[in-house]
């Protein structure tokens, strides 16, 4: 049987990254991943080096009832994954798993659980079972490189999964070759662009929005300006009609709404009035001040728009978008605050650059919306654009893409217009966007501060697809030279997660492996000691008075001999620093530290007063630790003492040299 499910990508043509950008994460990359590898690699063949492939035939098995029992799971199982589903995978699995218990040595079963976590909200976990599946049978599937491929490509474990699928590709000979190595030449693109996206992740908050997800599919979030009414797309128990899509076995979309009270969303219903029907009806856009919808009708023409007015607290009935709708799909749209300017997703083979593009269509004096004109290569690519959203000032435009330096089927992206023409796209960022899909992003605030509302896919997820709120944020790492009481680590993410099934973390120093604290866990710690703050303070502000009145005389006598004094002194003492470059209750992650920290010297980690500090160097003079401070990038480094190797907090060196004027010592240990 060839499972295709998990070769769905449309032809396209190989972009190479640049050969350059791959030299500048390849050393630091290689710190996690080799690791990462030999470990889970090492696992798995403790686990399976004795295991061979047992075939589900009673000869093979003591136990006829649990024989017996373990087969009608497999049965039920295949009846719903031979269907190729998605919504399907999910109940086939619950089955094998079953009968996997039963018998965890059968390579084709492994093989299937592994296709149905790869159809899943976590996919990373269908690594470990094709990984055995293989080593039970070399055999198992004409495709299981490339299974093994994706597997690793989610885990975030891109280096293996390029050298799994160039393994795919040599050996692959089907009579798609050509398109085969095509696809395989865009996924390699994808998981480069995905080690530069997760070595400087964003810093922002994520989180789904709860109540108004079901175990269904739930996207397509539209949200006034206001941010008091949500409107969106799902395939629910008690849709209109109550009909199942027969190509997709999946209830048809309807459109609900949600409104905002206090802090949270209410419990969604059914938008009232005309919109929703006995087929397909999904919410792709609405007007800032919520009273114009556009709903998408995939059963019509292709695929069309239809807009809506909210009156008299009711929803009109629905008007096609002349000029827009085409025998082609139009699938999404977003309109500009003033009402003026429409954005339209269309897949139409006469103006789009490749497949989905974004078009734009001004309104006339007539009331009667324009032609509609493609916005450009800068935005449109060879692949899908999707979910345009708009920016209340019209200067910002938000679409998900398959293309661009995506790290994985749709990514979120943002470009502004200036001077009547659009910027580069920029991708939104790890961990916003991920090797899965993220899509319909809609975004308030400024660049800094922006916050907003996706549909993603995501192992933390209630359904298949599950609305998420977020909100960027300025400093994910509570470090103990900061003041600000608000630095919460409760509020933010781990941006490194490698996913299962390995869940390895890297120390940089020394190249050991720790588990990744789960974020539940990491909220339960106080990140900031009181204490230490307060010692941290001491030793580099001691009093700003002293200080600042030595600083003058300092200046006033012109005597730079004075470093050079202190370290001869303290190299005959036995005292050598260090710059510390960060320090926190929790262990920072390798991609935030990256960071903090963005040089190449070689990071030692240290358990110091019930925190991880992190530090750079080892110097016997005291100036040339100043020096690397003030080289090293980290805007607030600071200078720690150690003496006969053991830490001493900076005034024991003050006290030690407390004979040399105390003026000259502290304004070299402070400044």
């Amino acid at each position: 049987m060839a499972y295709t499910s998990i070769l769905r990508i449309k032809s396209f043509e190989n972009k190479n990254i640049k050969q350059s950008k791959a030299d500048v994460v390849k050393t630091k990359y290689s710190q996690i991943k080799c690791i990462i590898c030999f470990l889970v690699l090492s696992l798995l063949v403790v686990t399976n080096v004795t295991a061979q492939d047992i075939e589900f035939k009673k000869k093979n098995f003591t136990d006829e009832a649990g024989f017996n029992e373990a087969q009608a799971y497999l049965k039920k199982g295949d009846d719903l994954f031979v269907k190729q589903k998605k919504w399907l995978y999910a109940q086939a699995l619950e089955f094998y798993l079953k009968a996997n218990n039963f018998n965890p040595n059968n390579s084709i079963l492994n093989f299937k659980i592994g296709i149905c976590y790869l159809n899943s909200s976590d996919k990373a976990l269908s690594l470990n079972y094709f990984i055995k599946a293989q080593s039970l049978k070399p055999t198992v599937d004409t495709k299981i490189e490339y299974a093994i491929a994706q597997g690793y490509n989610y885990s975030l474990q891109f280096d293996e999964a390029i050298q799994h699928y160039k393994k795919f590709d040599s050996e692959y000979n089907g009579s798609d070759k050509v398109e085969i190595s095509k696809q395989i030449a865009k996924k390699i693109t994808e998981c480069e662009n995905g080690k530069l996206l997760v070595l400087t992740p964003v810093k922002v908050k994520i989180e789904n929005v709860g109540i108004v997800n079901s175990k269904y599919r739930d996207g397509s979030p539209l949200i006034t300006a206001e941010e008091k009414l949500m409107i969106f797309t799902s395939r629910r128990e008690g849709s209109t009609g109550n009909e199942i899509d027969p190509n997709e076995l999946e209830l048809y979309e309807d459109v609900y709404q949600s409104t905002k009270e206090g802090s949270g969303w209410t419990e969604p219903k059914k938008i009232s009035g005309n919109v929703n029907t006995a087929s397909h009806d999904a919410s792709v856009g609405l007007s800032f001040d919520g009273k114009l919808l556009f709903i998408y009708r995939g059963l019509i023409n292709g695929g069309d728009l239809f807009e809506y007015t909210y009156g008299n607290e009711v929803w009109s009935s629905p008007k096609p978008l002349a000029k827009i709708n085409t025998p082609s799909q139009e699938s999404s749209a977003c309109i500009s605050n003033d009402g003026k300017i429409l954005y339209v997703v269309s897949d139409r083979s006469d103006k789009s650059i490749g497949m989905r593009d974004i078009f734009v269509s001004r309104l006339n004096e007539k009331g009667d919306w324009s032609e509609p004109e493609n916005i450009g290569v800068d935005v449109n690519t060879i692949y899908d654009e999707e979910g345009v959203s708009l920016s209340k000032d019209g200067k910002t435009l938000y679409f998900s893409s398959t293309g661009h330096n995506t790290m994985g089927g749709f990514d979120m992206f943002r470009t502004t217009l200036t001077d009547g023409k659009w910027s580069k796209p920029e991708n939104l960022g790890y961990p916003l966007n991920s090797p899965d899909n993220e899509m319909y992003c809609q975004v308030f605030g400024e660049k800094e501060n922006e916050h907003g509302y996706f549909s993603a896919v995501r192992k933390d997820g209630v359904g298949s697809i599950d609305i998420y709120s977020f909100e960027m944020i300025q400093d994910p790492v509570a470090i103990v030279n900061k003041t600000d009481s608000t630095d919460n680590p409760e509020n933010y993410r781990v941006p490194v997660d490698n996913g299962e099934p390995s869940n390895l973390f890297v120390n940089v120093n020394v190249g050991k492996t720790d588990t990744v604290k789960t974020e539940k866990q990491i909220k339960t710690e106080p990140t900031v000691n009181t204490d230490v703050v307060n010692e941290t303070k001491t030793e580099q502000i001691v009093n700003t008075d002293v200080v600042n009145e030595i600083k003058t005389e300092l200046v006033a006598n012109k005597d730079v001999k004075a470093e050079t004094k202190v370290d001869n002194i303290v190299t005959a003492s036995n005292v050598t620093f260090k710059v510390q470059v960060g320090a926190c209750r929790r262990e920072i992650p390798y991609s935030e530290l990256h960071q903090r920290y963005p040089g190449k010297k070689d990071v030692l980690k240290e358990n110091h007063d019930g925190l991880y500090k992190y530090l750079i160097g080892n110097y016997d003079k005291y100036s040339s630790a100043k020096q690397e401070k003030i080289n090293c990038g980290t805007t607030d480094a600071w200078i720690v003492a150690y003496k006969d190797n053991k830490r001493v907090h900076i005034t024991e060196v003050i006290n030690m040299l407390s004979w040399y004027p105390l003026n000259k010592v502290l304004i070299n240990m402070l400044s």
